[in-house]
Order: C-alpha cells, then structure tokens, then sequence
C-alpha cells in the first residue's frame, strides 16, 4: 500500500469490524445472557425453574418450568395451580400460560400470586 492510499485502510478498517462484529454475535449467542439469571425452588416432588430475563431492569420477566420427579408438567389452561403442602406451609404453582404480553410479564408456571 503506498503512503497517501487511504482506500485500501479503510476497506481493511471495514473488514476488521464486520470480523469483531461476527466474533461478538456468536461470542453472546454462546454464552448465557448477562442480563438473565436463574431461580430455583424445591417443595416436596417438584422443581419449579424459573429463568429472569433482563434481571434487574423495569423489563425484567420471567419464565417458569415446573417438575415432578424430574418430568415436565405441561401447562393446560392458564390459572391451573397445584398445590403442594410442606411444613413451613402450602406453595401453590399457578400456570401463566405460555405467551408473554410484556417483556416484563411472567410465562409458564410461577409461586407467586396470581394478579386478580
């Protein structure tokens, strides 16, 4: 490249960018979102895992998969609740259904009371 070739440098320039561009694309579609985190709780034969999106944020939601010995329990109708009795009280599932209106909503099965 000759002294005052300024094209070639910014090709190289572009090139180079849309690399860094692509590394970073599949660098996050690899990794777990940093913004989203996981919650987990136990009561007697089931497992309800829920997963925080955009934790922390006005938008944070989230999505529930409740477990009994270890099989999925699918949802069927939104409202749906399963009650399980423990010694420090009862924890009552509630399924959400599966669309999430906000991104802030709450999809799936969750522990927390339902909205009236």
């Amino acid at each position: 490249m000759a002294t005052g070739d300024h094209r070639g440098v910014g090709l190289l320039r572009r090139a180079l960018a849309a690399m860094g561009i692509g590394v970073g694309l599949c660098v996050g579609a690899a990794g777990a979102s940093p913004d989203s985190r996981e919650e987990v709780l136990q009561a007697g034969d089931y497992l309800l895992r829920t997963r925080i999106l955009h934790a922390g944020t006005r938008s944070e939601g989230r999505v529930g998969r409740l477990f009994h010995n270890g099989i999925e329990v699918p949802g069927r109708t939104p409202g749906e609740s399963i009650d399980v009795p423990r010694p420090a009280g009862t924890v009552r599932f509630t399924y959400m259904g599966e669309a999430r209106a906000r991104l802030w909503s709450i999809s799936g099965w969750t522990d927390r009371a339902v909205p009236r």
